[in-house]
C-alpha cells in the first residue's frame, strides 16, 4: 500500500518513506505550454518560467493554472491575475487552511473556482463531500429522478418538512427546470473539467467523477465555495447531502 501525505509527522509513522520533489523546472514549463495549448517560443517559455517559478514547481498547481490560461488564453497576464488571487485568499481565509497546504495551489484553485457559475460551485462543493477519488455518475441521477426524497427506512409521507426542504434545495442545484436533464448537467461538468477541478473516467459503461483531495480542501473546511453567502448551497449544509442519495 503507498500513501502520498504533505505532513512530515504522518510520514515518520511510515516504516519506508520517500520524498518526493516537484517538477523540473523545465519539465513544468513544458507542462504548462503543452496543456494551455501555446506555443513552445522563447518568449512564451519566458512566461511560463516565471509561472513555475511562482507556483513552485508543484504539479497540481501547474494544473489548475494551465487550465485557467487555456480558456482564457492569458499567459503574458496570469502571474498579475494570480497575484491578486492569492492576496485575496490570504487576506480571506489563510487561517483555514490546513497548516502544510501550499498557498500557490489555493490560489491556483480558487481563480478556477470564480470562473465557475453557482450551480457548478454547489455541485462541487456537494462532490467534495463523497468519496472524491470515485463519485458514481449514477447515484446522482438516480436520485434526483426520485427527486431526491428517498430516505433510507422512511417512507415519504413521514419525510419531515427539513427533509423535505433539504431535498427542494438539492432539486435547485441539479434540476434547475425541475426534472433531471443529462445535457443540462454535463454542460456544468464541463466547466469543472476544463478548468482541472474535475476528472471523469468510465468503467464497465459507467461514468465516474473523481477530484483532488486538495480541490476538496476549501468546501470542507467552510461549507461551500467562495466569500460570501451567494456561492454556497442554498439552504444546503453539505453535511446532509448524504441522507439524500
Amino acid at each position: 500500500m503507498i500513501i502520498t501525505t504533505r505532513n512530515a509527522i504522518h510520514a515518520l509513522l511510515a516504516s519506508k518513506s520517500h520524498h518526493i520533489e516537484g517538477l523540473s523546472t523545465e519539465d513544468a514549463i513544458s507542462l504548462i505550454l503543452t496543456a494551455s495549448k501555446y506555443k513552445d517560443t522563447k518568449e512564451n517559455r519566458a512566461l511560463a518560467r516565471a509561472i513555475v517559478k511562482v507556483l513552485g514547481n508543484l504539479p497540481l498547481a501547474l494544473a489548475q493554472a494551465a487550465g485557467y490560461i487555456l480558456i482564457h488564453q492569458c499567459l503574458s497576464t496570469y502571474l498579475m491575475l494570480f497575484q491578486q488571487s492569492a492576496e485575496r485568499l490570504l487576506a480571506a481565509r489563510q487561517s483555514e487552511l490546513p497548516y502544510d497546504y501550499p498557498s500557490s495551489v489555493a490560489a491556483a484553485i480558487q481563480m478556477s473556482l470564480d470562473q465557475l457559475p453557482i450551480r457548478a460551485l454547489n455541485i462541487l462543493c456537494l462532490f467534495a463531500h463523497l468519496d472524491s477519488t470515485s463519485i458514481p455518475h449514477a447515484i446522482i441521477f438516480r436520485a434526483a429522478e426520485r427527486e431526491f426524497r428517498r430516505v433510507e427506512w422512511t417512507e415519504e409521507d413521514d419525510l419531515h418538512t427539513q427533509t423535505l426542504g433539504q431535498a427542494e434545495a438539492l432539486m435547485e442545484i441539479f434540476c434547475v427546470d425541475g426534472h433531471w436533464s443529462d445535457v443540462d448537467f454535463n454542460d456544468l461538468v464541463t466547466c469543472c473539467l476544463q478548468y482541472s477541478l474535475l476528472r471523469l473516467t468510465t468503467q464497465g459503461g459507467f461514468k465516474f467523477y473523481s477530484m483532488h483531495i486538495s480541490c476538496a480542501v476549501v468546501p470542507t473546511s467552510q461549507g461551500g465555495y467562495g466569500a460570501g453567502p451567494s456561492t454556497r448551497p442554498t439552504h444546503c449544509p453539505p453535511s446532509w447531502f448524504l441522507v439524500h442519495i
